[in-house]
């Protein structure tokens, strides 16, 4: 043993200026000595390694080797020497996820949209190879009804005259566009409704924390009513797309009767909180919350009913801008004008307390929500027909 320390003493002594630590302060002598002793932090000392001496020649031929070269790589110019810190721990950094445990589900996310294609790739060869089909019985060309019968329709007059009547989409109110929407009775009437619907829901909601100070509700309970305005508002955009359409089906009833009932539920709920009774105001909050939650599940499905699903999304989009636009009308210059009027005449006070403070604009929200139930009921009245042919339909497709 003592010979082979001698022949190591000597090998270090003749090999001093290719050691380990030479290279590293070759290799990094025109950095920082932070980046330095960074460097050297990130390999373990010759003293460390000469603790097992067997292994000790072969590590240090490995270091030789692999870090010189990925440091001039890496950062031959100079320009790149400040960035030998952020190599280190980046090389420090990936030698940490060698572990299965983390390498697996990293390789396994990496490689999950390649099996999507890869599955979708088989299944577009399968269908090219697979063999044509032909139907054993051909069919009669004169017992093949039209493509779209509704559209082609044959009169016979007084004379015997075949005479083919094109109904259109404007005669049916189905497939329109935009332009051709906006000049039907029913698109205004669709959209007044939802503007004082919309309008005096949203309204309340802006205000609600204000209508709560002022009605002595704690900050705590306010908080309160706006998690419970969000549960009963989904519960009405669920509930009435639900219970419209079992009425619509085994009743008959048009899907406007509903805009109609939660209009009229909605001033009702606006009377309540005009009124001001301590307590009531939940009570008024679900009402107002459910109806305005089902104005939102209801507007969409008439308009893909009454004017078709081609253009629906235009159609609704244009007809959802009397939400923005009636809680400008209702909330600004309605409740915020009449509440700075109140607050005014309170001398020594920052804000107005009381129900007198939104009393005035609740009943001019429920008088407004009365108003749009009474377009709407004029807007079932006019669809009354069309909605009759369209029960009439989906009940022979079932």
């Amino acid at each position: 043993m003592e010979g082979w320390d001698a022949g190591v003493s000597g090998s270090k002594r003749s090999n001093n200026h290719t050691s380990l630590p030479n290279i590293l302060r070759r290799k990094t002598r025109h950095l920082p000595s932070h980046a330095r002793r960074c460097a050297a932090a990130s390999h373990p000392s010759p003293h460390v390694l000469r603790q097992n001496r067997p292994h000790y020649t072969d590590a240090v031929q490995r270091s030789r080797q692999e870090i010189p070269k990925r440091l001039l790589l890496h950062f031959r110019h100079r320009r790149g020497l400040p960035y030998v810190p952020h190599f280190l721990e980046q090389h420090r950094r990936f030698a940490a996820l060698g572990s299965c445990s983390h390498t697996r589900p990293f390789l396994l996310l990496i490689a999950s949209p390649l099996f999507i294609a890869i599955k979708a790739h088989q299944h577009h060869l399968q269908t090219l190879q697979s063999p044509l089909k032909t139907p054993l019985i051909k069919e009669d060309p004169e017992s093949v009804k039209p493509e779209n019968p509704a559209k082609d329709h044959v009169n016979v007059n007084a004379n015997g005259e075949q005479q083919h009547k094109e109904i259109t989409s404007a005669d049916t109110g189905e497939d329109l566009n935009l332009l051709q929407a906006m000049r039907t009775l029913n698109f205004w009437l669709l959209f007044v409704a939802m503007l004082c619907g919309l309008g005096s829901g949203l309204a309340t909601i802006n205000n609600i924390s204000q209508i709560g100070e002022s009605l002595g509700y704690t900050a705590r309970e306010r908080s309160t009513m706006v998690s419970l305005w969000s549960i009963w508002n989904f519960l009405g955009r669920f509930g009435a797309g639900f219970v419209s359409d079992i009425f619509m089906h085994k009743k008959g009833w048009p899907r406007p009767l509903f805009m109609t009932i939660t209009l009229a539920t909605m001033a009702a709920g606006h009377v309540m909180i005009a009124l001001g009774f301590q307590g009531n105001l939940y009570v008024a909050l679900l009402l107002v919350g459910v109806c305005f939650g089902s104005q939102w599940s209801l507007m969409p499905t008439i308009t893909s009913e009454i004017f078709g699903v081609k253009h629906m999304g235009t159609i609704y989009n244009t007809i959802a801008v009397a939400n923005p636009l009636g809680s400008y009308i209702l909330s600004v210059r309605v409740i915020g004008y009449i509440y700075d009027r109140e607050e005014s005449l309170e001398v020594g006070s920052s804000s107005c307390n009381g129900a007198h403070c939104f009393r005035l604009s609740f009943f001019i929200l429920a008088a407004v929500s009365f108003a749009g139930a009474l377009v709407a009921l004029a807007f079932m009245i006019k669809t009354r027909a069309q909605y009759a042919r369209i029960i009439r339909r989906k009940m022979l497709a079932a």
